[in-house]
Formats: structure tokens, C-alpha cells, sequence
């Protein structure tokens, strides 16, 4: 019983992955491992659509480990969307309000730093610097509140909500701002890391998420920007949470609301002073452009930003997770190496895996609509004159070519690239005997065989 259980599970999961040609993927993969593979030896991709696991592959240098969607990597600024959520659970029960500002927390602090709001510091435009090379975010002698105490001391760039300048500093107080609003009497950093395991870790089943190597995460100064361990399987169901409103197997992990306004542009056209993204613009030829919202990066159409839009957050190492809300898939590429050398593969798989899915969208859309998508030939049986004509969803390679019964192709229709929308083609068959004929329609992925008669 159980040997037939496995066949059936087998079976059921290869039936799932043949649903869609993920062969540019590997390709992709394949060509590239040599560059990006880094610290880690090697990369995997895990690809959940609908709320089912669609790819998920590793791909390893020879003659090391294997690398797989469960290895544990540091994730670096993957963390922020971590961190982000956590804010934002408090913000449903209440604790906090986005647009508090520090002067709430720290009475002492004098305008402009005052103003600063927790929506400013975790969209990157509270106007602190962005470099971090003489902060204490490294710092494991020193708790959270000790560290913060001294960025606090750090003067301002700019004016609150400016400028954007991309860094760990902001986020870095707004996570103390976090423990002194929760009233809770901890001490500092550890008590970041018992609020993120109750709002975000537990519900969401990421047992081996943690800020920091310590498998215990009794970090005392957790790096909310950067500082978080983690693997594909356990981000995914972070994702698999955002994605589903805010549900994460049945538990309302986050409002739908609060998600929502995670993956708002939160810059308000501030002046832009630094973002890593900019040096990587011409791999999206220009069509990308990249804002921020709570914790996460928000890659945007140029020509279409409030609909076309998907919410992601890269990290230094290149560990890139990414929802895809059009398509309902969520995507984590896990690596360990370096993002300068990753992001082109990024983008590169991010555009095979769309189309994969497109094309297969496509021709399902046919199968289930035959009658108003596929092929009619009129009239049936035909005497003289017969007129193919179907309906393409978008463009592509047509292929329509006539046999006999024998098997012998008689007559080609239509063999090129077509646009959107009708299509109608005559043929003369007048010159065939009476008989049954069979005709071979072939778009893109999608074919169909259609029985018609020539009866004089």
C-alpha cells in the first residue's frame, strides 16, 4: 500500500512540474551557476503558484554539496521585508501608528530629528545618512538601545522625507522604537527578537529564521536591516502569507490592509540620493523602475506603476525574494554570493519564468474556450472552397497544414507569425477526392487536430 501511495505522490508531483516548460529557467541556470554560485557553491530557485510548489530546483558546483531551497544563508537585506512585518503587526494590534514620530519615544530629541516618522524611517527617507561604515550595527558587544543611543547622535543629510538615501541606520531605530513602544520589560535585543518570533516567525513556520548565527537568537543587538538567517522553503511561507492577504494556514498573521500598505510606494517623490538599484536599470532597458514601501522594494512598470507592480527584496549576498501578484506566484532565488554578479540572472529568470507561465495560461485559455478560440473550418463538409479562421489571444507562430487519411501532408493553410485578434484564410481543396481529411492547427504550444470532409 504505502509502495502505491509513493507511485501516486510521484506521479502527482510530475504531473504538477510538466504543467509549464521551465526549460529556459534551467537554462538560464545552468549557464550561469559558474558566476554566481559564490560563498555558498551553488543556488536554487522555488517557484509556488496558486499555492502550489511549480518549480523548485538546486543547482550546484561539481564535486560540492548539494545546494537546496532548505540551506540556511544569511539573506542580508531580505531581512527588511522580515523587519517590516513585524512593525506592521504592531500597527494592527494598535501599538504603533506609521506616522508616529520619534520625538513620541524620545522627548528629548529636538526638531528635525523630532518629526522623523516610523514611516520615514523604514522607507529610507528620515533623512539620515545612508552610509553605515561608522555605525554600531555590527556591534555585538552593545545592545540594540546602546546602539541606537549613538545613531541618534548622527546628524541628519536632509530634511525629514527629502531625499531617499538607501541604508540600515533608520530601520535600526525604528526597531528600538519598536521594544519601547511594546511596554514589555525585556532587555533590549532580545526583546526584537521574542516580538519578531511571536508576530512573524511562529504563525508563519520559519523555525530556522533568526536574526543573527545564533541558533538560540539571543542576538542583543539584532541588525534589523540585514542580520537575518534564513532559507527559500521558510521566506516562501512568509510570502505565501503576504500573497494570501495576510492568511497564513487559516491564521491572520497580518491585515490585508497592513499588507497592503507594505507594498505601497511610501517616497512620495523624494529626491533620490542613493539606491543600489540604480546601476542596474539597463538590464530592465529602462521599463523598471524601483520604489520603496515598508521593509521591501517595489519593481514598477514605468508606463503602468499602480497595476503592474511586484514587491521584492534583494540582498547584498543576492538571496531575492519577489511576489508576483499578476500571475499569483511567489519566487525566492536562494544564493549566497554577491549581488552585483546575481542580479542579471534575477532578471533573466524573473522574464523566462513570466513568459513560461504566460505561454501555458495561453494555451489552456485555448483548450477551455476551443470553440471561440480554436480552429473552424466552413463549410463542413466542404465542396469547392474552405474558410479556416480562428482567434489568437496574442501574437505567435501559426502552423495549419491539411493530411489525408493516409497521414500525408496535402496542403499547407498558414505557416507564419501572427498578430492578436481574427484570422480567416481560403483555400481552394476542389482538386482532392471525397474523403475524410485531417487538419493540424499549431499555435505557439498549443495544437489541435480537427476531422473535416471534402464531398463532391
Amino acid at each position: 500500500m504505502k509502495k502505491i501511495l509513493l507511485l501516486v505522490l510521484i506521479f502527482t508531483n510530475l504531473n504538477m512540474y510538466s504543467q509549464y516548460n521551465f526549460s529556459e529557467v534551467d537554462k538560464i541556470f545552468n549557464d550561469s551557476i559558474n558566476v554566481i554560485s559564490g560563498f555558498g557553491k551553488g543556488a536554487s530557485l522555488l517557484l509556488i503558484k496558486d499555492g502550489q510548489t511549480i518549480y523548485d530546483k538546486g543547482f550546484t558546483l561539481p564535486g560540492e554539496s548539494e545546494y537546496t531551497s532548505s540551506k540556511v544563508i544569511p539573506i542580508a537585506s531580505a531581512s527588511k521585508w522580515l523587519s517590516g512585518a513585524v512593525l506592521m503587526k504592531m500597527v494592527d494590534e494598535g501599538i504603533l501608528s506609521l506616522d508616529d514620530t520619534l520625538g513620541k519615544f524620545y522627548p528629548n530629541l529636538t526638531h528635525p530629528k523630532s518629526s522623523i516618522t516610523i514611516r520615514q524611517l523604514f522607507s529610507h527617507t528620515s533623512g539620515f545618512p545612508a552610509s553605515e561604515e561608522t555605525a554600531c550595527l555590527n556591534d555585538k558587544t552593545v545592545t540594540l538601545d546602546e546602539c541606537v543611543n549613538q545613531l541618534l547622535e548622527i546628524d541628519l543629510i536632509a530634511n525629514p522625507g527629502s531625499v531617499f538615501g538607501y541604508g540600515g541606520i533608520s530601520m535600526h531605530i525604528a526597531g528600538r522604537v519598536a521594544e519601547i513602544a511594546s511596554g514589555i520589560k525585556m532587555s533590549s535585543g532580545l526583546l526584537w527578537n521574542r516580538l519578531f518570533e511571536s508576530y512573524i516567525k511562529e504563525p508563519c513556520k520559519m523555525p530556522n529564521t533568526r536574526y543573527g548565527l545564533n541558533p538560540i537568537n539571543e542576538t542583543t543587538n539584532p541588525r534589523i536591516s540585514g542580520g537575518v538567517y534564513s532559507n527559500a522553503y521558510e521566506y516562501a511561507n512568509f510570502l505565501q502569507m503576504l500573497i494570501n492577504n495576510g492568511n497564513f494556514s487559516g491564521k491572520q498573521v497580518l491585515s490585508e490592509k497592513s499588507v497592503n500598505e507594505m507594498h505601497k510606494d511610501q517616497t512620495n517623490n523624494a529626491k533620490l540620493l542613493f539606491s543600489p538599484h540604480t546601476k542596474y536599470t539597463y538590464l530592465s532597458s529602462g521599463k523598471t523602475e524601483f520604489k520603496y514601501g515598508i521593509g521591501n522594494w517595489r519593481e514598477q512598470s514605468v508606463t503602468n506603476p499602480i497595476e503592474d507592480f511586484e514587491p521584492s527584496s534583494q540582498g547584498a549576498f543576492g538571496f531575492s525574494p519577489w511576489i508576483d501578484y499578476k500571475r499569483n506566484v511567489i519566487g525566492v532565488l536562494s544564493v549566497f554570493s554577491d549581488l552585483d554578479v546575481v542580479m542579471p540572472t534575477y532578471v533573466k529568470v524573473k522574464k523566462a519564468v513570466r513568459e513560461a507561465i504566460d505561454k501555458t495560461n495561453s494555451v489552456k485559455e485555448m483548450q477551455k474556450n476551443k470553440k471561440s478560440l480554436g480552429l473552424q473550418i466552413s463549410p463542413n463538409p466542404v465542396v469547392s472552397n474552405a474558410e479556416f479562421s480562428f482567434y489568437l489571444p496574442k501574437q505567435g507562430d501559426v502552423s495549419i497544414k491539411i493530411y489525408n487519411i493516409l497521414g500525408n501532408e496535402i496542403e499547407t493553410v498558414v505557416e507564419k507569425n501572427l498578430a492578436e485578434g481574427e484570422h480567416k484564410f481560403n483555400i481552394d481543396l476542389s482538386k482532392h477526392p471525397s474523403s475524410i481529411y485531417i487538419c493540424k492547427f499549431k499555435y505557439n504550444e498549443f495544437m489541435e487536430s480537427s476531422k473535416f470532409y471534402i464531398s463532391k
